[in-house]
């Protein structure tokens, strides 16, 4: 098997792991739509998954460009998931 395949595969599986926690949150509200927070949260795992795939596939092309978008996914990842938390907890 080629080592570039494997890398990449490799590099799939934790942005894999964390689109199961934000299904599993999207199924865990469906039972009880009273946390919104649930959704939240799940939009966070998305985002994050998103910018993993944006370097991962290097999305757009270039250093510089695909520094700009991954980052502004991943912030938007990171301040999602701190609004589902407050609104969790508070």
């Amino acid at each position: 098997m080629d080592a570039a395949i494997v890398r990449t595969t490799l590099q799939l599986v934790t942005p894999g792991i964390l689109l199961i926690f934000g299904i599993s949150f999207v199924c865990t509200w469906l039972i009880d739509r009273k946390r919104h927070y649930l959704l939240v949260l799940a939009g966070a795992c998305v985002f994050f998954t998103l910018g993993a795939g944006s370097q991962i596939f290097s999305l757009p092309p270039g250093a510089g460009p695909n520094a700009i978008v991954s980052g502004a996914i991943y912030t938007a990842a990171v301040i999602t998931a701190a609004e589902g938390l407050f609104v969790a907890l508070g």
